[in-house]
């Protein structure tokens, strides 16, 4: 049996404190200031309308890219089908709502319309949202696969059309809803729906608390038309207000989301990258890496900014690897790697280019420097210092290094490559344990 994390826990309580004070200042402001109207103010109303239009489709088109980022997501379609539906009844509703607002507010044809299409949006947003919650409860299920997807999205966006028809076509045929009646249903649909999907996806994420938010936005809502005067302006304009400023502070949860989303992301990306150019067993670069870099120095190469390579193999390796095992050979490579890291400027790179061969480029570091460092390298191997302290080694270790610098801008990768490795060639030769640096007469230690 799965127990929630601390975390989790607290999440709830952190909601419910976090959103009820933040309604809270939202009811008071909306309060004082619809208040400080003394005369109807009908643009103020047709503004915050047109508003939350714009909200609404801002929010439907950040979800809707979201699930065609990632097409697991699917319980975002619903989502996107309803505030694309609502932003569609809310084009069909602003002609009612100048007649309304402009003109006459007891007028009961116009007053019906205005109705209809506020309550039959409510309507389609809570279908949908629930249909979401309905469908991230269930995800793993074998209906809701892949390629059911097209058949899902088709059903939600016919169920949306299907809505915006209704109240389109149907006029006055509706009966005429009293305000208090609508009203109340809605605080019970609009409660419902918010501890339904509490129950369904468990404050799972960001999106889901916004979700929540939304819920109680409107649960305040519709509060406040049921203890209204059923044809007054300032409720009409305290609660259009309190929608508009809920949706942005929904609007701003759902960008949280979408940046978190990206964060989370990056930091796959960056992982993933890192990965790719790490080697697993030393956490030093890797071979393809080391010839990116290569390719790139290689580009820089003047008399004033030499490069060089430093191309080291340790000694004996196959024995100690037959004699003692994989896990002590992999100890005298992570050994080496901790030596060559400590003994190497930030700007230089290490890397281990094969089981026990490592490479090294030294920018703007000329060939008799470069034998300096190659040699301090040698030494430590066999003297490690403060490195003995991280591991206990079979026996004493030695490493051949071959260098090879180079001041020509046309002198080609390959050609340096081929050079360190003769003088890593010669270094073998002369004994192992020592320092060659390539000459172009031959290589001298």
């Amino acid at each position: 049996m799965n127990r929630p994390s601390a975390s989790s826990t607290l999440r709830t309580p952190l909601f419910f404190i976090v959103s009820i004070l933040a309604l809270f200042c939202l009811i008071n402001f909306t309060t004082t200031y619809i208040n400080t109207i003394t005369t109807p103010a009908p643009l103020l109303f047709y503004g915050m309308t047109l508003i939350i239009l714009i909200f609404y489709f801002l929010i439907s088109i950040t979800i809707a890219l979201k699930y065609l980022s990632d097409k697991r997501c699917l319980f975002l379609i619903p989502v996107a089908c309803a505030f694309i539906g609502s932003a569609i009844m809310m084009i069909l509703a602003l002609q009612n709502y100048s007649k309304l607002f402009y003109c006459n507010l007891n007028d009961s044809i116009s007053y019906n319309e205005f109705l209809r299409y506020y309550f039959y949006r409510n309507a389609l947003t809570l279908t949908q949202i629930i249909t979401a919650a309905l469908v991230y409860r269930f995800r793993s299920h074998r209906l809701l696969a892949s390629h059911n997807h097209i058949i899902i999205t088709f059903a939600c966006i016919s169920l949306t059309l299907a809505i915006v028809l209704i109240v389109g076509f149907s006029s006055m045929h509706l009966y005429e809803p009293t305000i208090r009646l609508a009203s109340n249903i809605m605080v019970y649909m609009w409660t419902l729906l918010f501890f339904t999907t509490i129950a369904l996806t468990r404050f799972r994420n960001i999106f889901w608390t916004g979700i929540y938010f939304y819920c109680f936005v409107y649960i305040l809502t519709f509060s406040f038309l049921t203890t209204a005067d059923v044809a007054s302006e300032n409720t009409w304009y305290k609660a259009r207000l309190f929608e508009t400023l809920g949706t942005l502070i929904f609007i701003i949860i759902i960008f949280l989301n979408a940046f978190k989303l990206y964060q989370l992301s990056n930091n796959k990306y960056e992982n993933a990258y890192q990965n790719s150019i790490h080697d697993y067993l030393t956490q030093l670069y890797n071979r393809r890496y080391f010839y990116l870099a290569l390719t790139k120095k290689m580009q820089r190469v003047s008399v004033q900014k030499p490069l060089s390579i430093l191309l080291c193999d340790i000694d004996h390796f196959k024995r100690i690897n037959d004699k003692y095992g994989h896990f002590q050979g992999d100890l005298v490579i992570q050994y080496v790697a901790w030596v060559l890291q400590d003994q190497v400027r930030r700007d230089d790179i290490v890397a281990r280019t094969g089981g026990e061969e490592f490479a090294l480029l030294l920018p703007d570091v000329g060939q008799q420097q470069a034998q300096l460092i190659a040699e301090r390298i040698r030494q430590a191997i066999i003297s490690p210092g403060d490195v003995s302290s991280r591991v206990k080694l079979p026996e004493s270790v030695t490493i051949s290094i071959g260098l090879a610098t180079t001041e020509d801008p046309k002198t080609v990768e390959t050609e340096l490559l081929n050079r360190a490795d003769d003088a890593l060639y010669q270094a073998k030769k002369a004994g192992r344990n020592c320092v060659v640096a390539w000459q172009k007469s031959s290589c001298t230690r």
